[in-house]
């Protein structure tokens, strides 16, 4: 690129110049940074330009299409600054893949007296047509984006209609390609899946186990043991209860095919995907070929996890009522925690040990940067509660008597354990007779059934004592106590927790805070 226009140094100083780098994750190659880098400043030595000196700004492995990226961020801070008097990067789609924020990015930039220089887009703001040029430009690496992303669903749809294998490969498959490797060439597809006889065997044997009343902890105890081999990418090896409950629902395995089931959305302010449902796109094929266990099995394993589900009334997606609502949002301070500067909410931020930040600080809303650590802030925070509500006697007086309500409606709570204890000696008495009968019964017909009914009876039991166990633990002093001896107690763990906020190494008091 020869510029028509010279590049001319400040006086008495060096020219400040900011090179700004960028490569997104589907390039994955780490020298892209260092060779825009060479470009750039190639560039400026062609055009003659005045001895200066060099500010590097990048972003490794992110999208153009996210409006807040580390190094875009710390380039716009810089802009609010006038740190510089130049910027330069290869094209405008390094800066953004987002029309709307590249154009914002420069014109900010401009306003400053900061030139701004796209190589490859021709785009130098120092002549009277750059925004046409750079409109151009964005809206072309926009377009780009999108047609690729229409070519890649093209292709994918083509390979679900000839079977092919799409997505990530599920335990109990093997993938194979249809054109292996050679000493030249690597292995290429269309790939197609087949079933892998000793994954499948772990696999159906879970889908049993769970059928049979199995808890999916248990099973997931089970296969992690057993080494079942987890989808691409999975950062633990170990199963939980969350992978068996997701292998339970696979429908691959009755030979049935569901691809989108959820598609990616971008937002368009912040670039960021969203994964949401989206019935009208979803794919479904019959694969009898990977079929794995039978419908009767699916089924009755499915029917299990269901009834473990609780609160089934409740919306999910974008119907649940904190759908959109950060999770920083949802603590007891998340309206009261504010900048003393703006009144802006304090977000989680900063150091790695935790801290707060004004949420308007980022935008340049707020100049408050600085940063309160988390722990020291829950501190503070606690101990001015815990001394606020010790030193109004109308406050104690209130707290006190709140407190005896609960205890004296306390009876519920008595007769709830009673109930759940004759439950639980009742399921005793059955798994007893299941026992004798199963002694009795010999290798039969009737043994696995009777083994199977045990395992049900015998994991009932065990739920409800873990009920049992969380209710009596809540249960402190009894219902008699006296209005002295509450207020004693509360003065005595409010004087405890006020001694132990002082030894930040004994206790978090954050879980005071935040509900964990």
């Amino acid at each position: 690129m020869r510029l028509r226009m010279p590049i001319v140094a400040p006086k008495g100083r060096l020219l400040q110049v900011a090179e700004y780098a960028r490569y997104s994750t589907d390039e994955q190659n780490p020298r892209s940074i260092t060779d825009q880098y060479a470009y750039s400043e190639k560039i400026l030595r062609e055009n003659n330009a005045p001895e200066f000196e060099t500010t590097q700004l990048s972003d490794a492995e992110m999208s153009g299409e996210l409006v807040s990226r580390p190094g875009i961020d710390r380039l716009r801070q810089g802009i609010a600054k006038r740190a510089w008097d130049l910027i330069i990067a290869e094209d405008s789609s390094r800066l953004y893949r987002h029309e709307t924020e590249c154009m914002v990015l420069v014109e900010e930039a401009v306003d400053e007296g900061i030139r701004v220089i796209c190589i490859n887009d021709f785009v130098d703001t120092a002549e009277p047509d750059w925004r046409d040029r750079l409109h151009d430009a964005a809206r072309h690496h926009a377009k780009a984006n999108k047609f690729t992303a229409y070519r890649i669903k093209r292709s994918h749809d083509a390979l679900w209609e000839m079977g092919a294998g799409i997505g990530k490969l599920r335990p109990g498959y093997s993938r194979r390609a249809s054109y292996p490797a050679t000493s030249r060439e690597p292995e290429s597809g269309p790939f197609f899946d087949s079933i892998d006889t000793v994954e499948a065997a772990l696999v159906k044997s879970a889908y049993e186990m769970i059928a049979a009343g199995d808890h999916p902890t248990l099973v997931a105890g089970w296969l992690t043991k057993k080494g079942l081999r987890k989808c691409v990418g999975a950062k633990n090896i170990a199963y939980s209860k969350t992978n068996v409950n997701e292998l339970i629902r696979r429908s691959i395995y009755r030979g049935h095919d569901v691809y989108r089931h959820k598609v990616s959305e971008k937002k368009l302010r912040t670039g960021k995907s969203k994964q949401r449902h989206r019935p009208d796109q979803v794919l479904t094929r019959e694969m009898p070929n990977l079929r794995i266990v039978s419908d009767a099995l699916w089924y009755a394993a499915n029917r299990k996890i269901d009834e473990r589900r609780r609160n089934n009334g409740v919306p999910s997606g974008d119907e649940h009522p904190l759908a959109g609502i950060p999770r920083t949002t949802r603590f007891p301070l998340s309206t009261l925690f504010v900048c003393g500067i703006c009144g802006g909410k304090m977000w989680s931020d900063g150091r790695n040990e935790g801290g707060y930040r004004c949420s308007n600080s980022g935008s340049g809303a707020c100049w408050n940067k600085a940063t309160a650590l988390r722990g020291l802030t829950h501190r503070q925070i606690s101990e001015v509660v815990v001394r606020e509500l010790l030193s109004l006697n109308s406050t104690m007086e209130v707290l006190v008597e709140h407190i005896g309500t609960v205890l004296k409606k306390d009876t519920d709570h008595e007769s709830i354990c009673h109930k759940l204890k004759k439950q639980m000696e009742q399921l005793r008495n059955e798994c007893d007779n299941l026992g004798e009968a199963l002694a009795k019964s010999g290798p039969n017909g009737q043994f696995q059934t009777l083994l199977n009914l045990l395992a049900t009876k015998e994991q009932k039991w065990e739920e409800i004592r873990a009920e049992l166990a969380c209710l009596e633990e809540h249960v402190i002093v009894p219902a008699s106590i006296s209005p002295m001896i509450i207020r004693k107690e509360i003065e005595r763990m409010s004087g405890d927790l006020l001694e132990l906020w002082n030894c930040p190494r004994k206790v978090d008091s954050g879980s005071v805070l935040t509900g964990r």
